[in-house]
């Protein structure tokens, strides 16, 4: 996995230094409080946005969990040949026991394969 590298984040520079005044230090504190927001907001978004994230992980695991719980059930052929198709008992087969006339006029034979 690639991880962005992380960087410090850097105060905003003003390209003129500003002399010390009362109107220069509300100024700071503004732009600072302004900042504190705009950072706050923004671990809010991650925050919400890590927890949506977690969410789809989790819902991913179950869906991987239930597909291959389908696989090992595929894979088995005992189990595939129980749960889809019943045993069947080949001696009571779905036939008459003594042949009409039209049957006995008909040479017939089952194959099993």
């Amino acid at each position: 996995m690639k991880y962005r590298r992380q960087r410090r984040i850097q105060p905003k520079l003003s390209a003129i230094p500003r002399r010390k005044s009362e109107d220069g230090i509300y100024r700071s504190l503004y732009q600072l409080s302004v900042e504190k927001k705009r950072l706050q907001q923004e671990l809010s978004d991650l925050q919400d946005r890590s927890e949506v994230i977690q969410q789809r992980l989790s819902a991913i695991e179950g869906q991987l969990g239930k597909l291959e719980a389908d696989v090992k059930q595929l894979g088995d052929p005992s189990a595939t040949q129980s749960a889809v198709h019943p045993p069947q008992n080949k001696t009571s087969e779905n036939r008459p026991e003594t042949p009409s006339k039209s049957d006995a006029d008909m040479n017939t034979f089952m194959v099993d394969y």
